[in-house]
């Protein structure tokens, strides 16, 4: 599973802060030491090093917005609030942004510079529903997130419930990641009552033998905030105890569901979490609460709209005045009907497959709840027989019944009937699936929780990856008897509870926006002129004379010589062996003795476990297994035995993923090079070959009272169409750059492209993703001294922030726009001085102008260019 931009770069803020934590903690220690040696007791402020980590990362501006000007919240671990401090940060990651899959990738990196990275980790999920999703992803070993354990601890993964026996020798081998209910970690209800402080015999290897004074002594020096029994004052053999012994990393999922809305309860929550004696506490939330939590990274919904990974618009239709909640879900039907209509097209087209569903929300499901009166779930089912739809394409999901079981309705082998799926709030979290696109409401009376707690099941984008087809690109929901204002405030609510509130204007009613609609037309100077723009294009195979835009799997993947294809320079660095480790003591001579035992496991190598793990990039498993055994076969001859590489083979595994994905990028490139050299791919502008048209007139859904942008002068001046609105911008750096074209003297007119919104412009390179500049500008150039002749050169930017810089997808784009640039210029760009950063020739109405591609990484150099001021 390949990581998304704003996943990537939250994790690489994830690595500075464990660097810094490191650094820290040194830096830290030195100083309590030297405090200590000349008789000084340092205080708490002083051994603080996560709050040093923390500064330090603010002052490398790292720390999100929304974090810099608050102020570090400190935590210790067990009850002693001068104890020990705690390293504890937040991700803040909207529905839909793939937080378990973060935190899997967070616990990777933690470990990945751990000599023997084996010990506990507690998983704290807030559902049952949840609970279930995660432990089926978790011990399913062809499972991304326990890939990606399995990477961080050489294979070594055992996943463990609260109840489930395990010794010490299991934490000391393994890493055990141990699942929990929120309320099995949550002290508030007392801790007697909750089995995992009570004493039990089910932990063989934490405590010392009975009778043994030597280790009962020792045992108590190293654990003396071990839990007692009230009477007798001896430690409880329990499992928070074995939490205490073990110092677990803890990953606390959907953390607000966790500390709740009250502050008092939500510190009281954190300090269950701390008397555990946690190593590290890695919390994800999609609305954090920053008393409570440092939040370290905070990833907005726009973030997850620009990857694709939302559905958006929200379409709500309200049925008001009318009784009959069976027209409200006939209109449901319509829509999902026509759904599926666009669904078959698109499998027929693109091969993909998309089975749109509907979720109905009623008031009862219980069988003796049906009264004739309240919707039912059998008055849902019944009612949609009686409209055509199968008896097998329904589904009820409750606390009695439970039809869907572990259907996996994404399936394209399993074809599953499934198209309704009624509920009451069975579904309301914990239950993700791409294929939802339809919440009916018929129980009006619950619809304003039921929207903020339901809208999330229908806003994942199959695939994470947009249709390009308007309709698939959206979501949609139906209200029975609801006020269509109080709808949509609960729709907006329910984002804002999902941690997507930044996105809360995108929401429509009967497909007209709850926003104005608002027609930008070209100023008058600029109608009528014809501005094309360059696309990448692709000759299509039945006709020489016939271009289509450029396809990576058609056109880049299937021309790869995968024959070619090699893993280099794989480097095998060994982990410990499985193996059990026993201790005794001689209580007659007071020595401590070890054993160590290799354990008894099949250590034999299959190629059949690299080849599935290399499927994702080698589509031939056959390949696959041909890449993955010239590896192992180089590592035999270097003298590295079977046994060690079996030990090392997720490292392995993964390491070879690496190298063919650099590989495969190469070869892409070489592809794509070759290609347009020969003429396959066309990079130019002949209007006539399917190129991009600049259209004359733009439609804007803005807020009512929506300002505008504001220029250096009061307002803008140059921009292509009407003055811009300030909503229009996703960033401070966008509208400060705008200005600056704005007041270039060289600049005749921009215009600000709405990136990833269908029928926008975009360029392609050999890569999967698409390019998409923010900024296209056209500046006016004079050729001769007496400043008579001009020509119009075409400029296309893309704004940077500083941070992302270095990047490798920043350093893939520059490399694509150089590769374009060189393609189309030709001898009349370069007398004209274009050799700086590469002109093209286009079509640009008459005459003919320029079009250069620029990165905007400063606003003079990338603007001005050779057009400094005349």
């Amino acid at each position: 599973m390949q990581l998304k931009d704003y996943q990537r770069d939250a994790l690489e803020v994830f690595d500075a802060w464990l660097k810094l934590l490191a650094d820290s903690w040194d830096e830290s220690d030195k100083a309590v030491r030297a405090l200590r040696d000349i008789g000084i007791t340092p205080t708490p402020e002083q051994s603080n090093f996560p709050k040093l980590a923390w500064e330090k990362l603010r002052g490398q501006g790292l720390l999100p917005l929304s974090s810099v000007n608050t102020p570090y919240v400190r935590r210790t671990i067990g009850d002693d609030d001068n104890g020990e401090p705690l390293p504890h940060v937040c991700l803040k990651v909207p529905t839909g942004g793939g937080k378990t899959l973060m935190a899997a990738a967070t616990v990777e990196r933690y470990l990945r510079g751990a000599t023997n990275p084996s010990g506990l980790l507690l998983w704290i999920v807030p559902s049952r529903a949840i609970y279930q999703q995660t432990k089926a992803s978790l011990w399913n070993r062809e499972h991304p997130y326990r890939q990606m354990l399995e990477r961080a601890c050489g294979g070594r993964v055992k996943v463990l419930e609260k109840d489930d026996a395990f010794t010490s020798r299991d934490v000391e081998n393994y890493l055990c990641v141990m699942l929990l209910m929120l309320p099995s970690a949550n002290r508030q209800k007392g801790r007697d009552f909750l089995r995992m402080f009570r004493d039990s015999g089910r932990y063989p290897g934490f405590f010392p033998e009975e009778g043994d004074l030597l280790s009962e002594g020792r045992f108590q020096n190293e654990h003396p905030t071990l839990e007692r029994e009230e009477q007798s004052n001896v430690v409880k053999h329990s499992l928070f105890n074995v939490f205490k012994i073990c110092r677990p990393v803890v990953i606390l999922d959907e953390a607000h569901k966790a500390y709740g809305t009250k502050i008092e309860n939500s510190r009281e929550y954190a300090r269950s979490i701390n008397r555990m004696d946690p190593r590290i506490v890695i919390e994800l939330s999609a609305t954090p609460k920053y008393e409570i939590s440092n939040v370290l990274v905070d990833i907005s919904g726009q973030q997850l709209q620009d990857e694709e990974m939302i559905k958006l618009p929200i379409e709500v239709t309200t049925r008001v005045g009318i009784d009959d909640w069976r027209s409200t879900l006939n209109r449901a039907q319509e829509k999902l009907n026509q759904l599926a209509s666009e669904a078959n097209e698109l499998e027929a087209s693109e091969g993909r497959y998309i089975r749109p569903i509907g979720l109905v929300r009623v008031k009862y499901t219980g069988r003796k709840q049906r009264n004739g009166f309240d919707v039912h779930a059998e008055d849902a089912r019944d009612h949609l027989i009686s409209q055509g739809v199968s008896q097998d394409a329904i589904r009820v999901k409750s606390a009695e019944v439970d039809e869907l079981g572990r259907e996996d309705l994404l399936d394209p082998l399993n074809r599953s009937e499934v198209s309704w799926i009624i509920t009451k709030d069975a579904l309301k979290e914990g239950w993700d699936c791409s294929f939802a696109y339809i919440l009916v409401l018929l129980d009006n009376t619950q619809a304003k929780t039921a929207l903020t707690q339901m809208v999330g099941r229908v806003l994942r984008m199959p695939d994470a990856r947009s249709t390009h087809n308007e309709a698939l690109d959206r979501c949609y929901v139906f209200c029975h008897n609801v006020d269509v204002g109080n709808a949509i405030e609960n729709v907006r609510r329910g984002l804002q509870h999902e941690g997507l509130g930044d996105l809360s204007g995108a929401i429509t009613h009967d497909g007209q926006y709850e926003l104005k609609s608002v027609k930008l037309r070209r100023r008058p100077e600029f109608r009528g002129e014809r501005i094309y723009l360059p696309k990448v294009l692709h000759r299509n195979e039945f006709g020489d004379s016939e271009w289509r835009n450029l396809d990576y799997d058609r056109d880049i993947l299937a021309s790869i010589d995968w024959g070619a294809i090699e893993i280099d320079n794989i480097q095998s660095t060994f982990g410990e062996s499985a193996h059990e480790h026993t201790s005794y003591v001689d209580l007659k001579d007071g020595v401590v003795n070890y054993i160590d035992r290799e354990l008894n496991v099949d250590k034999s190598l299959d190629l059949t476990y690299f080849a599935r793990r290399l499927s994702h990039e080698v589509p031939n498993p056959w390949r696959a297994a041909e890449l993955a055994n010239s590896v192992l076969e180089r590592l035999k001859q270097r003298g590295q035995d079977e046994t060690a590489l079996f030990e090392q083979r997720a490292q392995l595994a993964q390491l070879m993923r690496e190298r063919i994905q650099v590989s495969i990028d190469e070869a892409a490139e070489m592809v794509f090079k070759r290609k347009l050299k020969s003429g396959e791919i066309q990079f130019s502008l002949d209007a006539d070959t399917g190129n991009y048209k600049v259209p004359d007139v733009l439609q804007v859904r803005v807020p009512e009272d929506a300002p505008f942008l504001s220029g250096s002068e009061g307002y803008i001046q140059k921009y292509l169409f009407n003055t811009p609105y300030d909503c229009e911008f996703d960033s401070d750096l966008e509208r400060r750059f705008a200005r600056y074209l704005d007041d270039n003297s060289a600049i005749r007119w921009w215009h600000r492209v709405a990136a990833r919104q269908r029928g926008e412009y975009f360029l392609r390179g050999w890569r999967q993703n698409r390019i998409f500049p923010d900024f296209i500008a056209v500046a006016e150039k004079r050729i001769d001294s007496k400043d008579q002749l001009t020509f119009q050169q075409v400029l296309i930017y893309e704004t940077k922030g500083e941070h992302l810089q270095n990047m490798d997808d920043t350093e893939y784009k520059e490399k694509v726009l150089d590769i374009l640039e060189n393609a189309l210029m030709d001898d009349k760009a370069l007398a004209d001085g274009g050799e700086e950063f590469g002109e093209m020739t286009i079509r640009y109405g008459e005459p003919n102008g320029v079009f250069r591609i620029v990165s905007a990484q400063g606003f003079r150099e990338a603007v001005m260019g050779t057009y400094a001021d005349g």
